[in-house]
């Protein structure tokens, strides 16, 4: 956060268990506070199982958008969601893996659009969520494309694979934003 505090106005942390993403990662804690939260806005991309503390714990630290990795979501656990946010202020954003129809993703953005006002989309620029530095994922220009048509008021940000080549093809496919990662750490400048 430090190194890039005066660079960005907001940072996505990744949370992950090894199972919904691929790597273990640090998990926020209720006793946790991020820096420089009065000048950042902080966003926590949740790959968990136990989705649910996950996304207390992260909003006790100073997250103030969440990203829900959806793919194996019901229903009732779409609605507990919306439910579980709709008394604060924070933005959701939708992903699922890029082997999920783009159609069922559909669905679900649909039915969460109806239960919850404050969502985004997020792509994945990438096959397997949870590791850094992996290839650009071609089948996510169509996703953003598709998304885009059909719901082209909502804002959809691309996460993985993100240099400056590939952050120009999404912009152009119709992507609002991006997520980059590796690009920027292993980049002294």
């Amino acid at each position: 956060v430090e190194r890039f505090s005066s660079l960005v106005s907001r940072v996505q942390i990744d949370i992950s268990d090894g199972h919904v993403g691929q790597e273990v990662s640090w998990v926020p804690t209720a006793d946790n506070h991020l820096p420089h939260r009065d000048t950042m806005s902080f966003e926590c991309d949740i790959m968990m199982t136990d989705w649910r503390s996950s996304i207390e714990n992260a909003l006790a630290s100073g997250m103030n958008r969440i990203v829900a990795h959806i793919d194996s979501f019901t229903e009732d656990e779409l609605q507990e969601l919306c439910g579980m946010l709709s008394p604060l202020d924070v933005s959701l954003g939708l992903a699922v893996s890029n082997d999920i129809l783009v159609e069922e993703f559909e669905q679900k953005i649909r039915y969460v659009k109806n239960c919850y006002s404050t969502i985004f989309i997020q792509v994945m620029g990438i096959k397997n969520i949870g590791a850094q530095g992996q290839i650009f994922d071609e089948s996510c220009i169509e996703r953003i494309s598709h998304h885009k048509q059909i719901f082209g008021d909502i804002y959809i940000q691309v996460d993985g694979g993100m240099r400056p080549e590939t952050a120009k093809r999404v912009r152009t496919a119709g992507a609002d934003g991006i997520v980059v990662g590796s690009y920027l750490l292993d980049h002294d400048d």
